[in-house]
């Protein structure tokens, strides 16, 4: 089975409010195994590194699947 990285994912958006955990859940469901977490604000960079931990845990529970990276990076443009 492929693995797929899904490098563009702004769950810091507001849409995700309501089911980030199911949207989560569903992308794993579907093999992605590596996910590029971004947010279009500063201001939403606490916001980011907690969803980053609750993806790193249900990749992690996933023996199957490798944990994601131990580190993050934080790119600031303009």
């Amino acid at each position: 089975m492929h693995e797929i990285a899904d490098i563009a994912c702004n769950f810091t958006s507001d849409r995700f409010d309501n089911d980030l955990d199911e949207v989560i859940d569903r992308a794993i469901a579907n093999h992605i195994t590596k996910f590029g977490l971004i947010c279009s604000r500063l201001s939403d960079l606490d916001k980011l590194l907690k969803i980053y931990k609750v993806v790193k845990v249900k990749l992690e529970s996933k023996p199957k699947y490798p944990p994601v990276r131990k580190n993050h990076n934080v790119h600031l443009f303009g």
